[in-house]
Order: structure tokens, then sequence, then C-alpha cells
């Protein structure tokens, strides 16, 4: 597995739910909350983010987290190119 869409119905992912799984891409829709190591040892390329979405820094990797708060916590394509995140498309309103 490669890529997950988690699905609208989802609410909440628990810590360790998708560790070492070998996901590069990962969609989270609005409102979820993720929890703790959720991805922990996955080699995330891109990471898209809804509305609302309860992220914290160890649910994903620091390094992408910082991103997301400095730009805001805005919902949307976080890509990761050159070792850092970037915002290149946002899906927000």
């Amino acid at each position: 597995m490669s890529a997950i869409d988690i699905p609208p119905s989802v609410r909440y992912i628990g810590a360790y739910a998708f560790k070492n799984n070998k996901l590069s891409h990962v969609t989270i829709p609005d409102g979820v909350k993720v929890g703790e190591y959720a991805f922990i040892g996955n080699p995330l390329k891109t990471i898209t983010v809804g509305r609302n979405a309860v992220i914290t820094e160890w649910s994903l990797g620091e390094s992408f987290y910082r991103c997301y708060v400095s730009l805001n916590r805005r919902p949307g394509a976080y890509v990761m190119s050159g070792g850092k995140w970037s915002l290149s498309v946002n899906t927000g309103g």
C-alpha cells in the first residue's frame, strides 16, 4: 500500500494506526483527529489535509507539523521536496 484516502466517515485515526506501511501519499478529510505516531515509519511525500483536521507534532512528523503550523493550519496538499514541506494547492475556502 503506497497511498491511502481516509474516508469522510472516519473521525479519529488512532496512535500507530498506519505504522511502517510504506505510505507515500495520505489524504486526511475534514475534521479528522490524528493520533500520535499514526503514520510513523512511512516515507510520506504528499499529505492532503482537510479543514479542521487535528494534527499534532507527532502525528505525521515534526517537519510536516512545523510547515502546517507556519502556514496557519491551512487545508491543502502539502508536498515534500528537497527535504522540506510546502503547501502546493489550497483546497479550502
